[in-house]
Order: C-alpha cells, then structure tokens, then sequence
C-alpha cells in the first residue's frame, strides 16, 4: 500500500527540482499571510472633502459609516412651500472620484467620496374648472312653481395641490346667472281649495286627521318624510287606501335652501322609492322642507319628475307645538279672508303636538263649505284645470 500511495504522489512534483518545490511552498505560506495582514491596514480615504480611515478593501457604506455621513432624503412639499413630510422626496445618492456608484462598490487610498443630498419633491399641481353658488330668486307667494329663467352657475378656475387639495389659486371664468322661479296661483273656475299635511305620518296625529276627513268625506295630500314612512309604514297604507295623495317631503327633514344637489336629490330618491314600496306607486309631488325653495330643489324636482307645490295659506299651526296657538287662531287664518279658487292650505300631521290641528281641521271644513268650497286632492285639481280652469296666473 505504501508503494501504491507513492507512485501517486511522485507526479506532483516531477520535473521539478526540489528546491524550487521548497521555494513554492514558502511563497504560497508568505502571501496568505500577506493577505491576512491587510485585513488590519488602515487606508485614508474622503468623505465630503473629509478624511476617514478605513479598512484596506472596504466598501463605500462603510466609509460612510466611519465619517458619520448620512444620507439626507428631500422633503415632500406642498404648493404653498410648506414641508408635509421630512425625508419624503427624492432618495440621497453618492459619487464615488465623481462618478455616480454604489454602497457595495470598493474604495481604495485616496478615493474621494461625495453625498449628493436628495431634492425635494413638490405636490403635483391640478387645475380644475368648478361651478360657483348660482343666485336664486323668487317672485310671488302662490303654491306652485315655474321656472321663469334657469340661469347657471357661475365658473371658477381653480389651482389646487393633488395631495393636500389646497386651493392656492382660483380665477373667476363665468359669472353666475340667477336662476328666477315664480311662485303663482291658477285661477281656477270652480271654488275647489286643497288641504295638506306636512312631516307624518305620525302615530298619533295622522290617524286622528283621518278619521276627521273620513267622517267629512274630504281627500286630501300628506307630504310624509322618509324616516316616518319607515317607522309608521301602516300609517301610510292606511293614508293611500283612503284615498289621499301622497307627496314627497325628503326622507330627514333637515334639507334647507343650502342643501347640496345630491343630498337633495338622494333623500327625494329613497322617499319615493320607499312610498312606492308600500303602495306600489312613486310620488308625484314635492314639498320642501320648510318652504325652502332652492335651485337645489328645482334641479332635483326636474330630474326626478316631481311638480313643486308649496302653499298660499298658512294656518301656522306649528306654532302650536310651541304653546303659542291654539285651535280657534289656526281656523280663523283660513275662514278670515275667503280663499283664491285653487288655494293650498298648509298643516301638519308630525313633527310635534298636532292636537290643536285636529280640532280646528274640525272646524275649518265646514265653514269653508258653507262659504260654497269643495276640497280635492292635488292631482284632482290639475284635472280641473286642463277641464274648466282658467290657467292665468295671478303673481
């Protein structure tokens, strides 16, 4: 085994004389430990124009670590100039003898390194064309309404930033026109009036003024909200089934004249969509909330299908619910002056105590019956007046 194992080795060094086989092993052994020993070599380098030391064959992140350099993002700034975010834009970068590298590259004696610090990062700017308050006017004091001109928003150019929405600059491109409504009464040639009941139905109130109306064989229009639709929904059947028209009221009674479009628009929307539901027909009518009447208001009525009806004889009941009426003064806002053919007269079945409104309802439809009035619903008195009315309109 032992000549087996030297014949092997013996091609190794053949050929070559055995002192220079000596000779190889020592330079082998000598830089290994050459090598070993740069490890420890301390190299100057600069950082931003500073020296720092460091190991031979280091790299250029640990250079930076030994000058304590950082490297300093950019902020994010918006339009105005003011930092949203420190360290939020462009990233820091570094050259290495001038030219861009990278934190693994190696250094050696006398290279020179340089942070360049990140930029900062300006918010995009937008520009935007944005509709203005349209101007709104009303003429007369009648229950319904036509548009006389619809005007149109007035037009803004707006600059904004993209992130914070910051509006730093806006220039008037169009001025607004006033949209003009007329509040009016047809003259109708019948003595025909309509009673109407805002903010029902309501558990108490509603079918106490439905009793009154059925024993006085009188139909009438309730403008209910949403919300109490939904919490009385056998209220309203019973409404419909007896033979009363149903308006639209907005489903929260909150919308005045600054309502939005779209807030107006949806509440009109859901109140319908829910009447509609339960009685399988959709309203016709709007009222708004409170009388108040806006290009909102219009805008919705139109896209909805709806006809706006207000009133032209207030018998302030509401009052009542602030202990400041009583039954007698609310009859006598309607039998002290003789009613316009075709009036609308305003009450409340909800929204608060509505006992007075009962007992004077039980005195104003006969005393407007003797003066020769019938009542009718709404849709029935635009039935009179494509028959026999005269549509004038008296503003």
């Amino acid at each position: 085994m032992y000549r087996a194992l030297h014949r092997v080795c013996v091609p190794v060094t053949a050929g070559i004389p055995r002192g220079c086989v000596f000779v190889l092993l020592v330079a082998i052994i000598a830089n290994a430990v050459s090598l070993g020993t740069l490890a420890f070599v301390q190299i100057a380098v600069y950082v931003n124009g500073r020296e720092a030391r460091v190991p031979y064959g280091a790299r250029v992140a640990q250079a930076l670590a030994a000058a304590g350099a950082d490297l300093p993002a950019g902020d994010l700034i918006d339009a105005d100039g003011a930092v949203l975010e420190v360290g939020g834009g462009n990233r820091a970068w570094v050259a290495l003898n001038g030219a861009r590298c990278e934190l693994t590259d190696r250094i050696g004696p006398g290279d020179r390194i340089e942070v360049i610090p990140g930029t900062p990062i300006i918010e995009s700017i937008v520009v935007e064309t944005a509709e203005t308050a349209q101007p709104f006017e009303i003429i007369g004091s009648g229950p319904f309404v036509k548009v006389r001109s619809p005007g149109a928003p007035g037009k803004v150019t707006v600059k904004r930033g993209l992130i914070t929405g910051k509006v730093f600059e806006s220039a008037e491109s169009h001025e607004p026109s006033a949209m003009v409504v007329a509040r009016f009464q047809y003259a109708v040639a019948r003595k025909l009036v309509v009673l109407s009941f805002d903010d029902g139905p309501h558990p108490v109130y509603t079918p106490q003024i439905l009793e009154v109306l059925r024993d006085e064989g009188v139909h009438a229009a309730f403008f209910v909200t949403g919300a109490q639709v939904a919490a009385y929904p056998g209220i309203l059947k019973r409404i419909y089934a007896e033979g009363h028209e149903i308006g639209n009221h907005t489903y929260s009674h909150t919308l005045m004249e600054s309502a939005p479009e779209c807030d107006v628009l949806s509440e009109i929307q859901d109140t319908s969509e829910l009447v509609e539901r339960l009685i399988g027909s959709a309203t016709r009518w709007l009222r708004p909330v409170g009388g108040a009447l806006s290009a909102a208001y219009v805008h919705a009525a139109e896209s909805t299908g709806h006809t706006l009806v207000l009133w032209n004889i207030d018998t302030q009941d509401w009052r009542a619910a602030r202990d400041l009426g009583r039954s007698d003064e609310i009859s006598m806002r309607v039998a002290d002056a003789p009613p316009a053919n075709g009036s609308v007269i305003l009450m409340h079945d909800g929204g608060g105590f509505r006992g007075a409104t009962v007992k004077a309802l039980k005195a104003i439809i006969p005393a407007l019956r003797e003066q020769g009035y019938q009542f009718c619903t709404l849709s029935e008195l635009w039935h009179f007046l494509g028959l026999d009315g005269r549509l004038t309109e008296a503003l």
